[in-house]
């Protein structure tokens, strides 16, 4: 989250309003301190734990979702959740988030650890919000196999060809 706060101060500042920075971790104290020592305090919000509409919501107004990962990640879950949500991100290029964009341009991929890298991605992303709009609609049409209907008749059709049959369907009746 350091490098997402210096790549901050080297943005114009008319080209963003607010970066909300959500999530409580160990060196919540020492990001503030960088905050304030970049003149960024009018730019940054830090909300803590989101979940559930608040989470929905921040994710939807968003201009663009920025994950500055340092670390491989499985499947993050962030991306997936601001894909549902039709924002495009701006990410580190790291295995798991890097894989996403073999299915489509949902946003911008970045060196790790870079500022400047960072800056210039997040740049990309807010100056063309047409271009943007439409990356974040390829990435909910993506997301969309990812809920969960989706994935119980993916499931399902696994089982299937595992047992070589067709598994009888019962409907729960309320």
């Amino acid at each position: 989250v350091g490098v997402f706060i210096k790549a901050l101060s080297l943005l114009d500042p008319g080209l963003f309003d607010l970066a909300i920075i959500a999530g409580w971790g160990k060196q919540r104290r020492k990001l503030e301190a960088l905050v304030l020592k970049l003149g960024l305090e009018e730019k940054v919000e830090f909300v803590g734990p989101i979940q559930g509409s608040s989470k929905r919501r921040i994710l939807q107004d968003s201009s663009c979702v920025v994950i500055p990962t340092l670390n491989w990640e499985a499947c993050s879950l962030v991306a997936l959740e601001s894909f549902a949500c039709a924002s495009p991100i701006v990410a580190s290029d790291i295995e798991g988030v890097s894989h996403f964009f073999r299915y489509g341009d949902f946003g911008e991929l970045v060196v790790p650890n870079d500022e400047l890298a960072l800056a210039q991605g997040i740049e990309r992303v807010l100056i063309d919000p047409k271009s943007s709009r439409l990356k974040g609609k390829s990435a909910r049409e993506y997301a969309s196999q990812f809920i969960w209907c989706n994935i119980a008749k993916q499931h399902l059709r696994l089982y299937e060809s595992l047992l070589g049959t067709e598994i009888r369907k019962v409907r729960a009746v309320g």
